[in-house]
């Protein structure tokens, strides 16, 4: 879904995003897909030579080895945060 948004004409490169991903289950995301989402934006940040804030907000509690792991990733692929609150997650991402 992220990747036909990128591709589509309604993305535009910089702005700060917000990923909803409510609708999974903790069963539903693990460390790969975390990993993918990561180095997919990577590589599309660098292309349009960017650096924007991305929020993912996952109200679900994640497995603790996935938090760490995806927070390791998020420390080489730019401005990265998890929020469990959507409020706070918007206002990280508006803030500066």
């Amino acid at each position: 879904v992220y990747k036909s948004f990128i591709q589509g004409d309604k993305w535009q490169p910089g702005l700060n995003e917000l990923i909803d991903i409510s609708d999974l289950t903790s069963h539903d995301l693990g460390a790969p897909g975390l990993f993918n989402l990561a180095r997919y934006l990577n590589s599309t940040w660098k292309k349009h030579a960017v650096d924007p804030k991305l929020a993912i907000y996952i109200p679900i509690k994640l497995h603790k080895n996935t938090s760490i792991l995806f927070y390791i990733y998020s420390e080489f692929f730019g401005q990265v945060k998890i929020f469990r609150d959507k409020l706070e997650a918007i206002s990280w991402l508006l803030a500066d």
